[in-house]
């Protein structure tokens, strides 16, 4: 896929009520294929060599028509499904490969902790953070990094 390519599925998936395109970067997909490219589904297709398995990378705004075309890509990586479709793909004979939740400590009240090491980061360490966070994307959202 060219970076072009790319570029324009980047703007068009904001039309998507579900996607699995958010957090992708050029070099994720460049070897992907766009397989389907419609008003109401896009469907890109390629092989995750992290996962080492193949892979759809989706974006829909309704779920049977996301799912009839999902018998055509058995045994392939789907993430960021929302937990409603769960149960509808594993009729489909989709397993689970991996489950990811945010949660979320909204009390530190009794959160305890030794202040004595923490260094507030400033503007000037604005820079190093950045690059700090950029080599670690998706490290993880995923969990392929360290």
């Amino acid at each position: 896929m060219k970076e072009e390519t790319f570029n324009q599925l980047a703007n068009k998936i904001e039309t998507f009520k579900y996607t699995s395109f958010k957090y992708l970067d050029y070099d994720d997909i460049k070897d992907y294929e766009v397989v389907l490219d419609k008003p109401d589904i896009l469907l890109i297709y390629g092989f995750n060599t992290t996962a080492q398995m193949h892979e759809i990378i989706y974006a829909c705004n309704d779920i049977d028509v996301f799912l009839s075309h999902m018998t055509a890509y058995p045994n392939t990586l789907i993430k960021f499904i929302p937990e409603s479709w769960h149960e509808k793909l594993k009729q489909l004979n989709y397993t689970d490969y991996a489950m990811m939740r945010d949660h979320w400590l909204s009390d530190l009240s009794s959160f305890n902790y030794d202040d004595s090491n923490i260094i507030t980061a400033t503007p000037k360490d604005a820079q190093e953070i950045s690059d700090i966070t950029r080599e670690n994307a998706g490290m993880s959202r995923a969990f392929y990094g360290d």
